[in-house]
């Protein structure tokens, strides 16, 4: 399953296995099924469910385009970890509290990458 966060996002999966719990947001969820999720760069390192660098499937419903994806427990080591690597654009983020949600980064674009180029009209 591909989708807009990757290793350059959330590190901790590929440096050291790190578990974050991952779930999907949609109207008319499918069934479970094994799903290994994976992000938009074309690097083995890139999967977001894996252990000892290797894949390991999660039991997810298949999402479908305009459904999320939420990764928890990102925290502050996703943000301060999180990079432009590969020209990918910072992902939004949200604090979860309780009941309440926040948002507290938005998406990036990329207008707002090459805006620190030097050198650019």
């Amino acid at each position: 399953m591909l989708g807009n966060i990757g290793f350059c996002h959330l590190l901790r999966p590929m440096a050291y296995g790190a578990f974050h719990p991952i779930w999907i947001v949609g109207d008319d969820l499918g069934p479970e099924q094994d799903i290994i999720v994976a992000g938009p760069v074309c690097e083995s390192g890139d999967v977001l469910t894996q252990k000892d660098e290797e894949p390991v499937p999660r039991r997810l419903p298949m999402p479908k385009a305009g459904d999320l994806i939420v990764v928890g427990g990102a925290g502050a080591y996703g943000f301060s970890m999180s990079s432009n690597y590969n020209t990918q654009p910072l992902i939004p983020e949200v604090v979860v509290d309780g009941g309440q949600c926040e948002l507290t980064r938005r998406r990036q674009t990329l207008d707002d990458i090459l805006r620190e180029e030097i050198g650019r009209s």
